[in-house]
């Protein structure tokens, strides 16, 4: 795991979530196994599965101690603290589930099923499935599969509906069993539900004497303080689920588009909210940690396979183009010579050599960035002023500095991808003689005679004139290869000679069609003798070069 990078954090303002090591400087312990400390700041943007950094007071230096040096409390404390690890309230706050998948689609549903017994009948029975907090009924028919999972509550029930079923298991009748349903109420945001039970813990005088009764009050203050923000609970319900929608999502762009969203409102909640007390009960620090976190592995596991697929997309695009018939007489000079390079070998080879790049992180910047919707922010200021309301003034400057870190991000998640992934092998086929060239010399009698009868006479036996052999040009190459032979040539240089994939390997194998020899022995039909004639399919160049790379 990579640790987080601190322009990442810092461009979205989380001060809340990832506080890097500078004046006013946290002051943090950490107890070591050696039983010695460390006095410091721990580092909050840097999070990795193997340590810490700690910026230590007496020094000024940045030290990395390794989790196993901690004791066992701290490292607890600090692995759920920066999103390594979850908590207990985390874990308490996940359902056991079930993931969907129907026959004829796509769309798969995660839920829990409330008429069990329907998974048994018929291809005819109702199947009633809670997701989200609504319910959805399918014919069991339709249902091709089912995945056990476990989910976040908030993907399957409402905070009112899991106090509901918690509230049957505990049947509470003493202060302690109201007490406790009441701490699980105020976990999962059923706070009205809370105070009641608080309340009726608080009724029962045994309890009220206990550890535990005695913080019935205090619980309540609090209480009063999230009723206060209820509102704020359901905008970081709908955080949670855009976030586990992204998880879920197949497609890279919808998927990137919805940890956009999520790191955006997570923000927007943070600035919001300033009371500590309540970032604490609503666990915004955890939740910032967790958006980043996933966002950063979508993107290291995700990344590299995209780019994989449209940099193969953009090949075949550019080996399927066509020449340009006619072009208008007013065309400027510039477009001209660029029109007469479409559908051309050179035109094709240029465009791996050096666009390919520049195409794709472009791409990838107005696909799964915020950049339409930036200039759409800023096309409606410009036009209309009045029209610009404050929550667009903070949506366009939070869009911008995620924009402005954007490119430099996906170019770190490339570039540190795990290059220990599947390989791809590709061959420059039959088109291997423009990069290899062919020194292969060959000569062709012609059918001729040089004279016979008449005076002069002439000598049957005398050699006949010879013919230069004809060597075919990478343009009637070119014309007359398939789409999937001119995309193999184009991903081979490009990963042979872009600088951008990782090259294992390449080399050279016999041309299947001469076995290597680079001509074919054929009888000439005038004299019946064996000549060679140069390959018509490696053209003389002997070899097929292929290239692996990753």
């Amino acid at each position: 795991m990579k640790s987080l990078p601190p322009s990442a954090l810092a461009a979205l303002g989380l001060a809340v979530f990832a506080v890097s090591p500078s004046p006013p400087a946290r002051a943090d312990v950490l107890r070591m196994e050696n039983g010695r400390s460390m006095h410091g700041t721990v580092d909050r943007s840097f999070v990795d599965e193997e340590a810490l950094r700690i910026q230590l007071f007496s020094t000024g230096g940045m030290v990395r101690v390794l989790w196993e040096h901690l004791i066992p409390e701290d490292r607890e404390k600090w692995q759920v603290d920066l999103g390594l690890k979850e908590s207990q309230e985390a874990q308490e706050l996940k359902v056991d589930a079930l993931k969907f998948y129907f026959n004829g689609r796509t769309e798969t549903l995660t839920g829990v099923v409330l008429n069990p017994e329907s998974l048994a009948a018929g291809p005819t029975a109702e199947v009633v499935i809670r997701s989200g907090g609504k319910e959805f009924r399918f014919p069991r028919g339709l249902i091709a599969r089912m995945e056990p999972v476990r989910v976040d509550l908030p993907l399957v029930h409402t905070p009112r509906q899991a106090y509901e079923i918690k509230r049957d298991e505990i049947n509470p009748n003493n202060g302690e069993s109201h007490f406790a349903l009441a701490d699980y109420a105020r976990l999962v945001g059923a706070y009205d539900e809370a105070k009641e039970h608080y309340l009726k813990a608080k009724e029962d005088e045994a309890f009220r004497d206990t550890g535990l009764g005695r913080q019935v009050d205090s619980r309540l203050a609090t209480l009063e303080i999230l009723i206060k923000y209820k509102s704020l609970q359901e905008e970081i319900r709908k955080v949670k689920v855009t976030l586990n929608q992204a998880k879920a999502q197949q497609q890279f762009v919808r998927a990137a588009k919805d940890f956009l969203q999520a790191r955006y409102d997570v923000t927007r909640l943070a600035k919001q909210v300033q009371d500590p007390k309540v970032l604490k009960e609503f666990r915004l620090q955890e939740l910032g940690v967790l958006v980043e976190s996933d966002r950063r592995k979508f993107f290291e596991n995700r990344l590299p396979v995209e780019i994989y697929r449209r940099v193969r997309n953009m090949m075949w695009d550019k080996a399927r183009e066509q020449k340009v018939k006619d072009i208008p007489p007013m065309t400027p000079p510039d477009q001209v010579a660029a029109l007469k390079m479409k559908g051309t070998f050179e035109g094709a080879r240029q465009y791996a050599t050096r666009q390919v790049v520049e195409d794709l992180w472009k791409t990838f910047m107005e696909e799964v960035g915020a950049t339409k919707e930036i200039e759409e922010l800023k096309a409606k200021k410009e036009k209309d002023p009045s029209r610009v309301v404050p929550e667009d003034e903070d949506r366009l400057k939070s869009l911008t500095a995620m924009d402005k870190t954007l490119k430099a991000e996906l170019v770190g998640f490339w570039t540190d991808r795990n290059k220990k992934s599947s390989f791809n092998v590709t061959s420059y086929g039959y088109g291997t003689f423009a990069v290899t060239g062919t020194n292969l010399k060959l000569t062709r009698r012609t059918s001729g005679g040089g004279g016979g009868g008449g005076r002069g006479g002439g000598n049957r036996n005398q050699q006949q004139p010879q013919a230069q052999d004809v060597v075919r040009t990478v343009d009637q190459w070119f014309e007359d290869a398939s789409g999937k032979e001119r995309q193999d040539w184009l991903l081979s240089w490009f990963a042979e000679r872009g600088n951008f994939f990782e090259v294992v390997r390449t080399w050279d194998e016999n041309c299947d069609a001469c076995a290597g020899l680079g001509y074919k022995k054929v009888s000439s039909a005038s004299t019946g003798e064996e000549e060679a004639v140069r390959c018509t399919l490696c053209n003389g160049a002997k070899v097929m070069r292929k290239v692996k790379w990753r």
